[in-house]
C-alpha cells in the first residue's frame, strides 16, 4: 500500500526533469492523471476484502432482483399467504396493481427463481429466508399449475423443514421416469434416514451408490457410515468425495472439508478437526457456519480467548441464536459476565422462539438440544423433545428424548427408548452421550448388571 511519504516520492519522479518537447500544460495534465490513478489504487487497497461467502451473497441477492423484475413478482411474506395477490387500496386511496400473471413467461424461470431462493436460505440458515422460499413456490404453484420441477423443489423444501409426509405426497405425485431420477431417489433417502427407516435407507443407499457413484452420494454413504460405527470407511469416503471435486466447486469442497472436521470432533480429534475446519475457510472464506465450527474447537483446545473474539464477530453478523449462546457460555466461563450472556440468553431464546413459531418441525431438535443444557428445567422441554420425536421417529431424536426424560427425573421412559435405540444401527454421539448418562447412573444406583451392559456394540 501506498503511504504518504511514498505518494510524494512518486509525484516528485514523475514531475522531475520533464522532457523539453513537452508543454507545461501537458505536464500538470499528466500529473492529474498521475495523482488520480493513485489515489484509485491507493482506495482500492484501504477497501476492505470481500470474502467468497459476500460474494456469493451479493450475486444471489442480484440474481434474485433481476428475476424477479423479469417475472413482475413483487410480494412480502407478512402473513405469509397469497392475499398480496389481490388488490388493495393503500393509506392514501390509491390502488395497489396485484403482480401479473406468470403463467405466460418460460416456466424453467421461476424454477430458477426458486433455486436461488433455496440457495440464500441454506447459505444464511435463516427461518426468515425459507419463508420467503415457502411463500414463492405456493405463489408459483397457483399461477403454473405445479409442474414437475416445481413439485420437486417443494418436496425438498418440505422435507428440510421436516414435514415428511407432505414431502412424499409430492414425491408420489412425481412419473415413473421422474421418480427414477437421482435427486428424487436421494431425496427418498434422505427421509428415510429422517424417518428412522434405517434397513430401507441402506438399501436405497447401495442402489444409489451402485447407479451414481458421485461425491454427493459418497458423501451421504460416508455420513451413514460415520453414524453406525464404521468409521475408517467414513473417512476414506469423505476424502473421495473431496477429490473428485474441481476447482470451480469451492463451496462444495469447503461443505465436505466441513464433514471431515465434525468426524474428528466427535472422535475429540480436535487438531484434525481444526485443519479441516480452516482448510474448507480458505476455500469459501466468511462463510459464518465455518468459522461458527472454527471457533467451537478453539475453545474446546482452551484458546477461549480467541474463540470468543471469533463468536464476537460472528454474532455482531449473524442473528443465530446458536451463536449467541456459545458466546454466552464462554463469557461465563472465562469472565463470568452474567449480565452480558443473560442478554445473549435472552436473545437467543426469542428467536428460537420465533423459529418454533415458523417451523416448529425443524426448529424443535435444535431448541431441545439447547434446553438441555440449561441448568433449569425448561417448561417446554418435553413437548418440545416429543414434537420433534413426533416429526422425525429416528434414533437421534429418540436419544434426545430420552435425555429429556431423564432431565426430569423419569428414568424408566428414558431407558425404554434406548433399548429401542439399541435394536437400530445407529450409533451417533448423541447416542453415546446418552449410553454414558444411563452407564453413569446404573453405578450410582448399582442397577448395571454384566448380562445387561448398557454401552452399544
Amino acid at each position: 500500500m501506498f503511504d504518504k511519504v511514498m505518494f510524494d516520492i512518486v509525484l516528485i519522479k514523475i514531475t522531475a526533469k520533464p522532457a523539453k518537447a513537452i508543454t507545461g500544460f501537458i505536464v500538470r495534465l499528466f500529473q492529474a492523471f498521475m495523482l488520480g490513478m493513485l489515489t484509485i489504487l491507493i482506495s482500492a487497497c484501504n477497501d476492505p476484502v470481500v470474502s467468497a461467502y459476500q460474494q456469493d451473497m451479493q450475486q444471489l441477492q442480484q440474481n434474485i432482483a433481476k428475476l424477479k423484475a423479469q417475472l413482475g413478482l413483487e410480494f412480502s411474506n407478512k402473513n405469509n399467504s397469497e392475499n398480496e395477490a389481490a388488490a388493495t387500496a393503500d393509506e392514501n386511496g390509491k390502488e395497489n396493481i396485484p403482480p401479473p400473471a406468470i403463467t405466460q413467461v418460460p416456466g424453467h424461470l421461476v424454477i430458477k427463481l426458486s433455486e436461488l431462493y433455496h440457495k440464500k436460505a441454506a447459505l444464511t440458515g435463516r427461518y426468515q429466508d425459507y419463508q420467503e422460499l415457502e411463500l414463492l413456490l405456493n405463489h408459483m404453484s397457483g399461477q403454473l399449475n405445479n409442474p414437475l420441477a416445481l413439485r420437486y423443489a417443494k418436496a425438498n423444501f418440505n422435507a428440510g423443514m421436516h414435514r415428511f409426509e407432505a414431502a412424499t405426497e409430492q414425491l408420489d405425485t412425481l412419473p415413473p421416469q421422474v421418480k427414477a431420477s437421482t435427486p428424487v431417489r436421494a431425496l427418498r433417502l434422505d427421509i428415510s434416514l429422517q424417518l428412522g427407516q434405517y434397513q430401507q435407507a441402506e438399501a436405497q443407499l447401495q442402489a444409489l451408490m451402485a447407479d451414481a457413484p458421485g461425491w454427493e452420494n459418497r458423501v451421504r454413504l460416508a455420513h451413514y457410515y460415520l453414524n453406525t460405527g464404521k468409521l475408517s470407511q467414513a473417512r476414506d469416503l469423505y476424502q473421495q468425495a473431496a477429490d473428485m471435486l474441481s476447482a470451480k466447486q469451492l463451496y462444495q469442497y469447503a461443505w465436505v472439508n466441513l464433514q471431515q472436521g465434525l468426524l474428528e470432533l466427535g472422535q475429540e480429534n480436535y487438531g484434525e478437526a481444526l485443519t479441516f475446519y480452516q482448510t474448507a475457510d480458505r476455500a469459501y472464506s466468511g462463510y459464518w457456519l465455518i468459522e461458527e465450527h472454527i471457533a467451537e474447537v478453539l475453545a474446546l483446545m482452551g484458546e477461549k480467548q480467541q474463540a470468543k473474539d471469533m463468536y464476537r464477530e460472528l454474532v455482531s453478523k449473524n442473528p443465530n441464536p446458536e451463536l449467541k449462546l456459545a458466546l454466552a457460555e464462554l463469557l461465563l466461563e472465562q469472565d463470568g459476565q452474567t449480565e452480558e450472556a443473560g442478554q445473549l440468553r435472552n436473545e437467543a431464546m426469542a428467536e428460537f422462539n420465533l423459529r418454533q413459531q415458523l417451523y416448529p418441525e425443524a426448529a424443535a431438535g435444535h431448541f431441545v438440544e439447547r434446553l438441555l443444557t440449561l441448568e433449569q428445567t425448561h417448561p417446554a422441554l418435553l413437548s418440545s423433545a416429543q414434537l420433534n420425536f413426533n416429526a422425525r421417529p429416528n434414533a437421534d431424536s429418540k436419544a434426545l428424548l430420552a435425555m429429556s426424560y431423564l432431565k426430569l427425573g423419569q428414568e424408566v421412559q428414558a431407558r425404554q427408548l434406548y433399548e429401542q435405540i439399541l435394536a437400530t444401527p445407529w450409533r451417533s454421539p448423541g447416542i453415546e452421550e446418552l449410553a454414558q448418562v444411563l452407564e453413569q447412573s446404573q453405578n450410582e444406583s448399582s442397577f448395571i448388571s454384566p448380562e445387561n451392559p448398557l454401552m452399544p456394540h
